[in-house]
């Protein structure tokens, strides 16, 4: 029987990973930043490909989020980048940080409703007569 995967998105290695939403969020932001940081640098994928040693097809994919490098492959890259891995994984943390709590922001002619919270919508509660004794 063929395996069944739980999402189109996320491989079997990586369903069981809160639903493998953590990690193809990690593989898509990855590959995000190598795509930002080779555009950045006016290099073609064929040309970071030929420099890191990859097949374009795979560039490709890991640009998409759909394979997620290894260790050696992003150091390739990374080095084909001009950056250093250490570099490359902080962009990510930080793009994955900033993804999980995003800044507020004021836009011209909106303004930032406060956070509603249950303490807010009925106030404070007072302590209860039952549980004093």
């Amino acid at each position: 029987m063929p395996w069944a995967y739980a999402r189109d998105d996320v491989c079997r290695e990586h369903r069981f990973l809160d639903g493998g939403a953590a990690v193809a969020d990690l593989q898509k932001t990855l590959g995000a930043i190598i795509r930002r940081e080779r555009r950045a640098r006016g290099r073609t994928m064929r040309r970071l490909a030929d420099e890191a040693a990859l097949s374009t097809v795979y560039l490709g994919e890991i640009e998409r989020g759909k394979k997620y490098p290894s260790a050696v492959v992003l150091e390739q890259l990374s080095r084909a980048l001009g950056m250093d891995v250490a570099d490359v994984l902080a962009m990510v943390a930080d793009e994955l940080r900033e993804r999980a709590h995003p800044k507020v922001t004021r836009a011209v002619g909106f303004q930032v409703r406060p956070q509603v919270t249950v303490t807010r919508l009925l106030g404070p509660r007072e302590p209860s007569m039952a549980l004093v004794a």
